[in-house]
């Protein structure tokens, strides 16, 4: 299980977070206590997982309550992974997919997204 890393990247009308390592248990807890401050802020928020290694139940929590939160305060929330990475297949099987927006892309300059 690797270190979960965070890089979070906040511009004029949207927020960028990037994780990698392990999404699980204390590391997914923190990070959704962290969500409501970032999510308070009217944005958008795109979280680009496509460098996670490992999520679980509290880790996929963590990312509803981001969509809960953004919703609330007024934003949207876009996950961006690679349509043929294991963690976008076991999301698919077990419905997530439905409850988040997917975008298959690399975030590699914030301010221009390509999303297909």
């Amino acid at each position: 299980m690797k270190k979960l890393s965070i890089t979070i990247q906040c511009k004029p009308h949207s927020t960028y977070i990037t994780m990698s390592g392990s999404l699980v248990l204390s590391q997914a807890l923190y990070l959704k206590s962290k969500f409501h401050d970032i999510c308070a802020s009217n944005k958008d928020l795109y979280i680009d997982i496509k460098d996670l290694s490992d999520i679980d139940l509290n880790g996929l929590s963590a990312l509803l309550v981001a969509r809960q939160l953004t919703n609330q305060s007024g934003g949207e929330l876009f996950v961006f992974t690679h349509a043929q990475s294991p963690l976008f297949n076991l999301l698919s099987n077990i419905k997530f997919t439905n409850q988040l927006q997917f975008r298959d892309c690399i975030i590699s300059n914030p301010t221009l997204l390509l999303a297909s």
